[in-house]
């Protein structure tokens, strides 16, 4: 700098230079800090893909995984899998699966890393929402409240029911088809959440300004994609981007381009999925039956139970939210209410009961599952699908009540999402437990968001609870290694037992039981046509005895 002029002027000018230096210092340690909290995100998102990856290289391969590793499946999919299904993409995933030990070991890690993005990116605000388009004060959650709602994704993704684990992560060929269309569908979740927030300034309406063919061409393959997988999720997909469609255009006077694309690849998927000859008389194992009492036993005897009664941590984790959420509601306006302020609370009450209730016999029911209202099972059923209608009101009516009015609706069309998209479960005959992993992903992504609100603004010391979610992850993640090591050393001595019966030409071979089975699948043969898989599969003669113990 020039030096020169007056004392006076010289004095300024080291005033002005001070103070230069100062800000310069201030934004250092604010990057500093903001770069170490990135670090620790990045260590995260590290150990999981490297612990998921350990995991699916630990699972042994189960049920009809036997049958997808074998050549004719090969030559199904070369025949474009006419006459079979239209899960095509979930079918070549699971081909790729049974053929690499390397596939086997990153398809599912990748996958598992892609969703954990996913939420992060919905759960704290930083996907394409921005307080400059929205026009009003929008506070973000912060670097440490930001790696606590990740380990909280974590904690919950892990923490899912015991029979949708198994059906899930303890189970490639459900993997394939129920995992990877909730992380695309999140994907476009997350680019159209703010439809419900503000007015989508930098998008595209259909008078067609600033057009960009190579983000249509990527939304269109998003769509497609994503309807390869899972027939409920597919009608589902198409079903909400109509509504999508319908919003923007009577709330927002706009249609815009990236929904009419994405309307276009999603149908056009649908077309291609439900044309397939194995939904019209070729060998699907699924049955259709529109008949009003098939879909109401449906609902009352299997969708309840996996739809929500044995979600017991993530009810549990509904229940404390919202209750937090009914306290600072209660906190915030009972200086503004005066009259009113008993028919609030009462309201608030019964809210606070009725999910705390479900929550309580819902962890009743796990340890005692043999326990019931009335001994007639089906009127039983009945009443816990009462019991569940009065969570799902209280919980919707909840967020209504306690979010405030610019991100309620979006709030709400989540969790409405995560319930009513295994509608076409109910005409759908057999269901397991995996057909609802899409459905855990957005009920947890519905809490996760609810919690990520109750943390903003707010002076609240995240420590123990981080020191407490890290506790329970690290028990948790323990379980999880123990138990899929356990099974991974049981699937390698069956096939050093089934090469020693090979070479010696013996007529039997004794297996062990997997050592944690409640870990995986269906991992001996069920009759003789599994049994004739599993020989083909692991190279065991036909005329050879195979026996487990």
């Amino acid at each position: 700098m020039i030096r020169g002029g007056s004392l006076e002027e010289q004095f300024l000018i080291k005033e002005v230079e001070k103070s230069m230096s100062y800000e310069k210092t201030e934004d250092t340690v604010v990057k500093l800090k903001s770069v170490g909290k990135n670090r620790i995100r990045l260590v995260i998102y590290l150990l999981f893909f490297t612990i998921t990856a350990y995991l699916a290289y630990q699972l042994p391969y189960c049920h009809d995984d036997w049958h997808w590793g074998l050549s004719d499946r090969v030559v199904l999919m070369k025949n474009l899998f006419q006459n079979y299904n239209g899960r095509y993409l979930g079918n070549i995933t699971i081909l790729l699966i049974t053929r690499s030990i390397l596939a086997k070991t990153l398809i599912p890690a990748f996958w598992m890393t892609w969703l954990l993005r996913e939420m992060e990116i919905s759960v704290s605000n930083r996907g394409r929402i921005s307080e400059k388009r929205l026009g009003r004060s929008y506070t973000f959650i912060n670097d440490k409240k930001h790696c606590f709602l990740l380990l909280i994704i974590i904690f919950l993704l892990a923490a899912l029911p015991q029979t949708l684990l198994v059906q899930s992560y303890g189970w490639f060929a459900a993997f394939a088809n129920f995992v990877p269309p909730a992380v695309l569908f999140l994907c476009w979740f997350n680019q159209t959440d703010d439809i419900y927030i503000g007015v989508r300034s930098d998008e595209v309406d259909l008078t067609g300004v600033g057009f960009n063919f190579k983000k249509a061409i990527a939304i269109f393959m998003l769509a497609l994609c994503t309807q390869f997988f899972a027939e409920n999720i597919t009608i589902f997909v198409v079903l909400y981007v109509l509504w999508i469609i319908v919003y923007s255009t009577v709330r927002k006077g706009k249609l815009y381009f990236s929904h009419l694309i994405y309307f276009i690849g999603a149908i056009t998927g649908a077309i291609l999925m439900f044309t397939n000859g194995g939904y019209h008389g070729g060998v699907s194992f699924k049955s259709v039956s529109l008949s009003i009492a098939d879909m109401y036993y449906q609902l009352r005897d299997k969708i309840m139970d996996h739809l929500f009664i044995n979600n017991v941590v993530l009810n549990i984790t509904f229940a404390v939210v919202i209750v937090c959420l009914l306290i600072r509601k209660e906190k915030y306006s009972c200086s503004k209410i005066q009259g009113d302020g008993r028919k609030h609370s009462l309201w608030d009450a019964l809210i606070a009961l009725s999910v705390w209730g479900y929550a309580c016999y819902c962890v009743w029911h796990s340890i005692f599952p043999d326990w019931k209202f009335i001994s007639d099972e089906g009127k039983n059923n009945f009443v816990e699908l009462l019991f569940s209608g009065l969570f799902f009101i209280s919980v919707l009516i909840a967020i209504w009540r306690t979010v405030d009015s610019s991100r309620r609706t979006s709030f709400c069309i989540l969790y409405l999402c995560s319930i009513l998209s295994a509608a076409p479960l109910m005409a759908a005959n057999p269901i397991g437990a995996r057909c609802f992993y899409f459905n855990y992903a957005l009920q947890c992504l519905t809490v996760l968001k609810l919690i990520g609100f109750l943390l903003e603004g707010e002076k609240i010391s995240i420590w123990y609870p981080t020191l407490l979610i890290s506790a329970a992850l690290a028990v948790l993640g323990g379980t999880y290694l123990f138990a899929f090591t356990a099974n991974g050393a049981t699937e390698r001595a069956r096939r050093l037992l089934i090469e020693e019966a090979v070479e010696s030409k013996a007529e039997e071979v004794i297996l062990p039981y997997m050592s944690c089975p409640s870990w995986c699948y269906v991992s001996e043969p069920m009759n003789e046509e599994w049994l004739k898989y599993y020989k083909d599969f692991y190279g065991i003669p036909e005329e050879m005895t195979v026996t487990f113990q």
